[in-house]
């Protein structure tokens, strides 16, 4: 996708009007017919974790798409695959290292 700025997008009619976050909320207020003078309660989603806690959390799902598991159509990569699965193999847990591969 693209991005635009703000006055681009409303020219290009992909907004309705230029502002922040307290004007989308005096708007979400006036489209629930909460009165705008009214204090709302945000709440934030998802919930922000403690610092360690995201620094060691294991990462979110990816939506790439899987590391290759096979059937490659470009023979370098296919024996860099090989050269990855026998290291996995030969490795004490949790140590990879990769040996020098020529790509022709």
């Amino acid at each position: 996708g693209r991005i635009w700025s703000g006055s681009d997008a409303l020219a290009l009619g992909l907004i309705d009007t230029l502002g922040g976050l307290p004007e989308a909320i005096e708007l979400a207020q006036k489209a629930a017919g909460i009165p705008t003078d009214k204090p709302v309660r945000l709440k934030q989603f998802p919930p922000k974790r403690p610092f360690f806690e995201r620094l060691f959390a294991p990462p979110p799902p990816s939506s790439e798409r899987p590391f290759p598991s096979g059937d490659m159509s470009d023979p370098a990569l296919e024996e860099m695959l090989s050269l990855i699965r026998q290291a996995r193999k030969t490795l004490p847990s949790g140590v990879l290292t990769m040996r020098n591969v020529e790509y022709r």
